[in-house]
Protein backbone atom coordinates (compact mmCIF):
# COMPACT_ATOMS: atom_id res chain seq x y z
CA UNK A 1 0.00 0.00 0.00
CA UNK A 2 2.86 2.37 0.81
CA UNK A 3 4.30 1.90 -2.71
CA UNK A 4 0.95 2.79 -4.25
CA UNK A 5 0.67 5.97 -2.19
CA UNK A 6 4.25 6.98 -3.07
CA UNK A 7 3.55 6.34 -6.75
CA UNK A 8 0.43 8.50 -6.62
CA UNK A 9 2.30 11.31 -4.87
CA UNK A 10 5.10 11.13 -7.45
CA UNK A 11 2.57 11.31 -10.29
CA UNK A 12 0.82 14.28 -8.68
CA UNK A 13 4.15 16.10 -8.31
CA UNK A 14 4.96 15.42 -11.97
CA UNK A 15 1.58 16.81 -13.04
CA UNK A 16 2.10 19.98 -10.99
CA UNK A 17 5.51 20.52 -12.62
CA UNK A 18 3.99 20.04 -16.09
CA UNK A 19 1.15 22.43 -15.29
CA UNK A 20 3.61 25.06 -14.04
CA UNK A 21 5.63 24.75 -17.25
CA UNK A 22 2.49 25.13 -19.33
CA UNK A 23 1.44 28.22 -17.39
CA UNK A 24 4.86 29.83 -17.95
CA UNK A 25 4.58 29.15 -21.68
CA UNK A 26 1.06 30.60 -21.88
CA UNK A 27 2.12 33.73 -20.02
CA UNK A 28 4.92 34.47 -22.48
CA UNK A 29 3.80 33.19 -25.85
CA UNK A 30 6.36 33.50 -28.64
CA UNK A 31 3.77 35.40 -30.72
CA UNK A 32 4.11 38.79 -29.03
CA UNK A 33 6.04 40.22 -32.00
CA UNK A 34 3.64 38.97 -34.66
CA UNK A 35 2.15 41.50 -37.05
CA UNK A 36 -1.54 41.71 -37.95
CA UNK A 37 -0.71 40.14 -41.30
CA UNK A 38 0.90 37.10 -39.67
CA UNK A 39 -2.04 36.62 -37.31
CA UNK A 40 -4.41 36.94 -40.28
CA UNK A 41 -2.51 34.25 -42.20
CA UNK A 42 -2.68 31.83 -39.27
CA UNK A 43 -6.40 32.47 -38.77
CA UNK A 44 -7.09 32.03 -42.49
CA UNK A 45 -5.23 28.73 -42.51
CA UNK A 46 -7.11 27.53 -39.41
CA UNK A 47 -10.44 28.48 -41.01
CA UNK A 48 -9.48 26.61 -44.21
CA UNK A 49 -8.48 23.49 -42.27
CA UNK A 50 -11.66 23.61 -40.17
CA UNK A 51 -13.82 23.39 -43.26
CA UNK A 52 -11.54 20.96 -45.08
CA UNK A 53 -11.97 18.41 -42.29
CA UNK A 54 -15.53 19.31 -41.21
CA UNK A 55 -17.01 16.20 -42.83
CA UNK A 56 -14.18 13.84 -41.87
CA UNK A 57 -15.12 10.87 -39.69
CA UNK A 58 -14.42 11.32 -36.02
CA UNK A 59 -11.39 9.03 -36.06
CA UNK A 60 -9.87 10.71 -33.00
CA UNK A 61 -12.95 10.34 -30.84
CA UNK A 62 -14.14 7.52 -28.61
CA UNK A 63 -13.98 4.20 -30.47
CA UNK A 64 -17.25 3.01 -28.91
CA UNK A 65 -19.40 5.82 -30.34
Amino acid sequence: MRKVILSILKLMRYNVVCLQGLMVLLQSLPTEDWTDEEVGLVLADAYRLKFMFADAPKHLGDATS
